[in-house]
């Protein structure tokens, strides 16, 4: 019966929700022996002395990590955002790149027109940081740029955090305004949100802060609390399980496999818009807020006091979009979400999207997803159990 080892920290939101996706795999392979500890996020992933081990899922975050979990000659899964192949080593981890662009596109659906990123609180030599690729990418599609901080050489990210707060509060008051933050980790976001309260900065008007992880303490600690991008670790967790028991029956799966971020937790910290139009920022927030009530652009145009046609033409000059595009964008939003969330059916999912039938919903699902609902949730969850 093969021994275990699963080295993740259980002290975060991220590493229960991975621990959680792991003990639902390990239990349902009764030949499995599973050791796990209580371990703080920067704790070393070390076996003890003697610790017996056929198989390993931990974080693996420098070159020493990679050459320690090396000399067992044993499968290990690495969870960490660092992608690591070697012979032994295979990875499993959030798709970074994805959950830079996804960060861009919440912001450009709410109008800014100036961004930032923030990167890791702590120095990570060796790692590429994709969620900033992602997000710069995706903003300079759009004709926009991303600004840095530890770049530009504003603040040093080797000192300790008090000082870095007030290079950070002092940089933040020299941007123009309204600025879009997106932030490696909830750590980082907390501390953002403490330089914004220093600078004398309003967040989320002045400066809104979007997040990564949605660790439940570290939002609650911060002022206001933080919009987070959710990052599904309860089915990284049991993707990275399972691609260590094929690699323990002697295969060579495909890696690193990369988990798609779930979706974004609006709080406070990013509850605006920042149009120029203040009309087109209303619209979006009744957009954002009714969609999937069935609301349609003849409803929302009644909300306003102007005209369909100047409203559809000042719409679109703000946003690139039309009203009926957005509706149904975050219609079929919520649509996917609850096919990956829920069992509900697609009759019940198309009405709770917002869709006057399930034919209606079917056929908008799949122009826009290539595929049907149901062979969507298919594929999903074959990919999550796989």
């Amino acid at each position: 019966m093969p021994e275990i080892a699963l080295l993740i920290e259980t002290s975060t939101s991220w590493g229960a929700d991975l621990v959680k996706g792991v003990g639902a795999y390990a239990l349902a392979q009764p030949s499995w022996w599973l050791d796990v500890l209580p371990r703080g996020k920067y704790e070393p992933c070390r076996l003890a002395e003697g610790q017996p081990c056929d198989g390993v899922i931990t974080r693996i975050t420098g070159e020493d990590d990679l050459a320690y979990f090396e000399s067992f000659g044993v499968p290990v899964v690495n969870v960490a955002s660092y992608l690591h192949t070697s012979p032994h080593v295979q990875t499993c981890t959030t798709d970074d790149y994805l959950t830079g662009q996804m960060a861009a596109d919440y912001y450009l659906r709410r109008g800014f027109a100036q961004f930032a990123y923030v990167a890791s609180s702590r120095q990570r030599h060796g790692y590429h940081d994709l969620m900033k690729l992602g997000y710069q990418e995706r903003l300079a599609q759009e004709g926009y740029t991303a600004v840095d901080p530890f770049d530009a050489g504003a603040v040093r990210a080797d000192l300790p955090w008090p000082l870095q707060r007030d290079a950070m509060a002092r940089w933040l008051a020299d941007r123009r305004g309204p600025l879009a933050v997106f932030v490696w980790d909830d750590t980082r976001g907390r501390q953002v949100t403490e330089a914004c309260r220093a600078a004398g900065l309003n967040v989320p008007k002045h400066v809104a802060v979007l997040s990564t992880g949605a660790d439940e303490a570290t939002n609650a600690l911060s002022a206001p609390p933080l919009s987070s991008i959710m990052l599904d670790g309860q089915r990284c967790g049991r993707r990275a399980a399972r691609l260590l028991h094929d690699m323990l029956l002697g295969q060579s799966p495909e890696a690193p496999v990369l988990i798609r971020p779930s979706n974004v937790i609006t709080q406070k910290s990013t509850d605006h818009y920042a149009s120029r139009d203040t009309l087109v920022n209303a619209a979006l927030r009744t957009i954002h807020e009714h969609a999937c009530k069935g609301l349609n652009v003849e409803q929302l145009v009644k909300r306003l006091p102007c005209s369909r046609r100047t409203f559809e033409t000042r719409f679109q000059q703000a946003t690139g979009s039309t009203p009926a595009r957005e509706i149904r964008r975050v219609q079929l939003d919520r649509g996917r979400q609850l096919l990956e969330d829920t069992g509900q059916s697609i009759a019940e999912i198309a009405g709770l999207a917002g869709f006057r039938s399930p034919e209606v919903f079917a056929k908008n699902f799949s122009a826009q997803f290539t595929c049907t609902p149901s062979a969507y949730r298919q594929s999903y969850t074959h990919q999550a159990d796989d």
